[in-house]
């Protein structure tokens, strides 16, 4: 299982495996992003328990503004985070394939919050 970041905060691209089991170390200079991947995942574990909602500012990370949130310099404008099932072969040899959700947020007209990015934008 890979997370999948772009564009948020500091963070150009970055993918790690977040497979059950498998321990993960983050390593590298400061301001290097390690801090930005664990606060992406902590925004989608505390947006989970609200509905049709991205929580900045939760009981578990505290990011402040959304426009904040978005790289510099981003083409988009837009941070995308993903959670993807690599292709797996089974017992009898088939493959099965990948799954893949992203999600593309930018910032809502008050700032302050993330909003999914409609199609066609």
């Amino acid at each position: 299982m890979l997370w999948r970041i772009k564009n948020f905060k500091g963070v150009g691209t970055a993918e790690i495996d977040i497979r059950p089991g498998k321990a993960t170390v983050l390593t590298g200079v400061n301001s290097s992003g390690k801090s930005s991947i664990i606060q992406s995942l902590l925004l989608i574990a505390q947006s989970l328990q609200n509905e049709n909602r991205v929580v900045l500012n939760g009981p578990l990370v505290r990011l402040g503004d959304a426009q904040d949130l978005v790289r510099e310099g981003a083409e988009q404008g837009a941070i995308e985070l993903g959670i993807g099932l690599e292709e797996a072969t089974g017992e009898d040899g088939a493959k099965a394939e990948g799954l893949q959700a992203v999600f593309d947020l930018v910032p809502a007209d008050d700032r302050s919050t993330l909003r999914a990015r409609s199609v066609g934008q």
